[in-house]
């Protein structure tokens, strides 16, 4: 792939409402410590490819990204040992620029976000915040958001890349950009943080921190607890299944049980763990967003936290995993704020307790740092085979995680594996077994104890 050419840079002077300091929020202080010990430096920085409409100009891009500054405090934030959040009302981002060379857009927007990674961010001295633009013959062609984990959340990304393409818009339109001291006042991480420190806040913690130290104490000691592989290997391997068998099933069992795609395809994925490991408790950590309160709409912060669902596979068939999953995942994102400096020493008492401390061994994520879930339709012929592409990672923070990345005409799910201790030939069984599982119940309810004669080939297979 060819390599972006440095032009010059963009200067985007900002001038928000206010100087202030104060406390972290729930979620900033949950991430603050593995982003500052750059431990996981790959997880601490999140990307947003930036949609630019036909005939964008650099300036409107700068225009853009102004208001941005000046709307979202938690973009001009620097975090300072205590550790305080420092809001600076005035300053400048510079934005680099680069000749794009002939390739697709999503291939330069890589390109973009390689760059910008390359550099890291300083969470004590600089902006938490950094944009690039490619160009071709002068005009925009491409451009990418980088943001600290610490300011951002994937749930924020996603305001500020929409915001970002309605403001643009707005500037070629020549139309007045709003000013930050004429808008409805924004519900700010520093406003956030005041809440958390309230009444009715603070009994809502309490309920979150019972409620884990209840499903900590019944879950299972892994959730995949099976032999390690012969020959292990030190890499991190993921496998995508394309499916259009896959993606008709989903879409049928979706329209019968009224459920979501992502429900729906976790409901699958635990059954077929469950046949495999021969454990039907599921408990593990699932990323929640905690954007269910109207202040919270549109807020630009790190909100996002783990949250601990808890549920077992058993039961008559097949639909009635998948509703016992969309309940117990709005019961688990209820109990999804909390004061982490409360929770861990519940954890470690009760790790003590039973003799295992509680992993992420698994984890089921909706969106990640590599891939976005697409539901629109894919063009695809309707009897294309189910195939499976492999991508080997010199590191991933997880022993095993699922990933739904495509849904519509065709299914595409991924599962990463640590491949010290999950082989590939387990990571196909396993990416097989969902396909057959979503097959078989496609057209009636599947009643559990025929779900495994579906996915027999998992527990024939014990010794890969």
């Amino acid at each position: 792939m060819a390599e972006l050419e440095p032009t010059g840079q963009l200067r985007v002077a900002y001038r928000g409402l206010r100087n202030a300091t104060g406390r972290l929020t729930y979620g900033q202080r949950d991430t603050y410590a593995w982003v500052c010990s750059g431990a996981d430096s790959f997880s601490a920085l999140l990307f947003w490819r930036l949609r630019l409409p036909d005939g964008a100009r650099t300036a409107d891009i700068v225009a853009a990204l102004r208001v941005l500054l000046e709307r979202h405090e938690s973009l001009r934030t620097n975090y300072l040992h205590g550790p305080v959040q420092l809001v600076s009302a005035i300053g400048e981002l510079h934005v680099d620029m680069y000749e794009a060379p002939d390739e697709p857009v999503s291939a330069i927007e890589d390109l973009l976000i390689a760059r910008m990674r390359g550099k890291g961010i300083d969470i004590t001295i600089d902006l938490p915040v950094r944009a690039a633009v490619a160009v071709r013959n002068g005009e925009p062609y491409a451009a990418a958001l980088l943001c600290s984990h610490l300011a951002c959340d994937l749930g924020s990304m996603a305001v500020l890349g929409t915001e970002f393409t309605e403001l643009v818009t707005l500037s070629m339109a020549g139309e007045p950009m709003p000013a930050v001291e004429h808008e409805e006042p924004r519900h700010q991480p520093l406003d956030q943080a005041a809440f958390e420190r309230t009444a009715p806040s603070r009994r809502r913690n309490a309920n979150a921190i019972r409620y884990w130290s209840e499903h900590l104490r019944s879950a299972p000691g892994a959730m995949f607890a099976m032999p390690a592989p012969d020959e292990p290997v030190e890499e991190h391997l993921t496998g995508f299944l394309h499916s259009t068998a896959g993606g008709r099933a989903l879409t049928k069992i979706i329209d019968r049980v009224g459920a979501g795609p992502q429900t729906v395809l976790l409901a699958a994925v635990c059954t077929v763990l469950g046949v495999r490991t021969g454990v039907n408790r599921c408990v593990f950590a699932l990323m929640s967003g905690n954007r269910f309160r109207q202040r919270l709409h549109g807020y630009v912060g790190a909100l996002a936290q783990d949250s601990l669902l808890a549920f077992d596979v058993g039961g008559e068939d097949f639909d009635e995993v998948v509703r016992r999953v969309a309940g117990a995942t709005l019961t688990a994102n209820t109990h999804s704020q909390y004061d982490i400096d409360e929770l861990m020493p519940v954890m470690d008492e009760i790790g003590h307790e039973r003799g295992i401390a509680f992993n992420r061994d698994f984890s089921f994520n909706n969106v990640s740092d590599y891939m976005s879930l697409e539901t629109g339709p894919i063009d695809v012929p309707a009897d294309e085979p189910s195939r499976i592409d492999w991508l080997a990672w010199d590191h991933f923070p997880e022993l095993l995680m699922c990933h739904p990345v495509a849904v519509g005409a065709e299914l595409i799910l991924a599962f990463t594996a640590n491949l010290r201790y999950i082989s590939k030939s387990e990571l196909e069984l396993l990416l097989n077994g969902v396909e057959q599982l979503l097959v078989a119940a496609a057209d009636a309810v599947l009643p559990l104890e025929r779900s495994e004669e579906h996915t027999s080939e998992l527990q024939s297979h014990h010794e890969l």
